[in-house]
């Protein structure tokens, strides 16, 4: 998909607003991550992945508490804390894509801290 986007529009490509939730959203960023580096050894102009939410949250239509990716909350909303496996995640999907030795890349893509 990533490449028929590229071939129809000609604009550098950022994934937004993409995530998944608990125990999935681990695999789910490695494949992700995965499809973007592959996009850029096709020649696919990538500029990064925005991943949203980063924060539990209630859940739009059922108030349920939704666990997402990198910051998690108590069940009753008053502690936070960092998830270090998905960080860990972060930290080596990172990695992967500014060492892929594989193929020239077209551009950089970003793993931003702030």
């Amino acid at each position: 998909m990533l490449q028929d986007l590229w071939q129809r529009y000609r604009w550098p490509i950022l994934i937004t607003e993409t995530a998944a939730e608990a125990n999935a959203a681990i695999g789910w960023l490695g494949y992700i991550a995965s499809e973007v580096r592959q996009a850029q050894r096709d020649g696919v102009e990538m500029v990064g992945i925005c991943l949203y939410p980063m924060m539990d949250h209630p859940g739009w239509d059922d108030d349920r508490h939704c666990n997402c990716e990198l910051i998690e909350s108590s069940t009753d909303w008053t502690a936070r804390g960092l998830r270090l496996d998905f960080a860990a995640e972060i930290a080596l999907q990172a990695q992967i894509t500014h060492s892929s030795t594989e193929a020239p890349l077209t551009g950089t893509l970003r793993f931003v801290r702030r």
